[in-house]
């Protein structure tokens, strides 16, 4: 890797001394990184029953042979001298010859399962990167860490969350997003005093299933910088996000702690992409670092800071004075099919007058003003979930008998829905039948009086 890492690859004859000893580093490493596959998907995919499961515990306690070798199939293992017993599992005795013997299926789902997941092993991978890189400590590390993780909801990550979970302990939680995770991940890969930068979606500075990332960053890493756009549209046209920057730094024993953080918020109209770095320069102001913790972090200058501190301790929060507490509005997950215009709203109540005690007047939450709203004319069409009111269908346990029902009930919305029906299929937060809306419990909240305000927003609006 030295040797690929100094080559300018300036000519062919450089171009193919830099893959030969690209083939000679991965020959030495194959090995370890076929053991290293094994070994991560034993995190990922638990052995079934007990038989596999003490094969599996076996085969890295070395019971049957070299597992280096096993792992890249140069031997097969063997099976234990001694036909002892393992362990007993629910009163029944497992031999270490039953356990060998289930050892084989769970090598080939293994590998299987490795090759469609391409598992990278950072220490292989870069050995120029870590000193003492084979050991369960290695030292050394990247000068910086830098990229825009995916954003993928915890619903559909529900597979490999025990894995999370105790590969990040410190980071994990239940309803966390996927890139929470890279955070962690990203600082251990840092040496003493690299430096990590992200740019993500600014839910993380606030929502509560970030709370253990954000104790974690204050208490393991330096926040240099924090830079919040608001809803700027500009970074990434084609997405909705609300795009944050984070500049982290792994603590440096040779270095002094800074006392202080900067902190940038630029309001997303105010944002000016050609520029931007003269913006972000002139906007920034010093946060103290401690502030920087497992709470909501709060990214005001001081003076901003000090004013919320009066309010909130002169007045109360609206929870106890309107006794009741905050509820999210509706999420359909797939508004293509159940947001419809006044047009498509006739059209379904002609075809089945029925329809029309299913579609309600439907409010965005970029049309809500203050003290007023900007209805745009838009209907949803609103069916909660059997789990949650009485269907005629509600009763069906088979989803081609409840759709039968279904269609019999509302045959327009049925006809209407129907056109969407695998990407409703697709939604990870449905009810219990695709043309239902996700579970929750105060539907009928929606049909009573009620003040609204946006969540995330620019300027204060509220309308009651």
């Amino acid at each position: 890797m030295a040797r690929i890492e100094q080559s300018t690859d300036a000519d062919l004859h450089e171009v193919e001394s830099s893959a030969a000893a690209f083939a000679e580093m991965q020959e030495a490493t194959a090995e370890l990184r076929a053991f290293l596959d094994l070994y991560t998907a034993r995190r990922l995919l638990p052995a079934k029953g007990a038989a596999q499961q003490f094969g599996v515990e076996g085969l890295f306690g070395g019971d049957y042979g070299d597992p280096f070798g096993i792992a890249v199939g140069r031997t097969g293992g063997r099976a234990p001298r001694a036909d002892a017993a393992r362990a007993r599992q629910k009163g029944r005795v497992i031999s270490a010859t039953e356990a060998f013997s289930g050892l084989g299926d769970w090598l080939a789902a293994a590998r299987d399962f490795a090759g469609r997941e391409r598992f990278l092993h950072w220490q292989a991978a870069f050995p120029g990167v870590w000193t003492e890189w084979e050991s369960i400590d290695p030292r050394g590390g990247f000068d910086a860490v830098i990229g825009n993780p995916p954003y993928v909801r915890q619903e559909q990550i529900r597979a490999i969350k025990p894995a999370l979970k105790a590969l990040y302990a410190d980071s994990f939680d239940g309803v966390a997003d996927l890139y929470v995770y890279f955070y962690a991940r990203g600082l251990g890969l840092l040496r003493k005093g690299g430096r990590l930068s992200f740019v993500m979606t600014n839910k993380w500075l606030k929502a509560g299933y970030a709370e253990k990332l954000r104790a974690v960053l204050g208490r393991e890493a330096w926040v240099e910088a924090v830079i919040d756009f608001g809803h700027a549209k500009g970074f990434f046209p084609d997405a909705d996000v609300m795009p944050s920057v984070l500049v982290a730094r792994r603590p440096d024993p040779a270095a002094e702690p800074p006392a202080e953080s900067e902190v940038v918020v630029i309001p997303r109209d105010a944002v000016e992409m050609g520029q931007l770095g003269a913006q972000v320069r002139a906007a920034a102001f010093s946060v103290p670092r401690s502030k920087l913790a497992a709470g909501a972090w709060v990214l005001e200058p001081p003076e901003v800071v000090a004013l919320l501190e009066k309010i909130r301790n002169a007045g109360a929060p609206l929870v106890e004075y309107a006794g009741v507490s905050p509820m999210y509005g509706v999420k359909t997950g797939f508004n293509e099919a159940f947001v419809v215009d006044g047009v498509t709203r006739e059209r379904l109540i002609r075809e089945d007058a029925r329809s029309e005690e299913l579609i309600k007047p439907y409010l965005r939450g970029q049309d809500i003003d203050r003290w007023v709203s900007d209805w745009a004319g838009q209907w949803m069409i609103a069916i909660a979930s059997s789990g949650d009111r009485v269907w005629p269908w509600s009763g069906e346990k088979d989803a081609r008998a409840a759709e039968r029902l279904f269609a019999a009930t509302y045959p327009a919305i049925h006809k209407h829905l129907s056109g969407y029906r695998e990407a409703l299929k697709a939604r990870p937060d449905q009810g219990r039948f695709f043309w239902e809306l996700r579970s929750c419990a105060y539907y009928d909240k929606f049909e009573e009086k009620k003040i609204l305000y946006q969540v995330i927003q620019y300027p204060p609006t509220i309308l009651s």
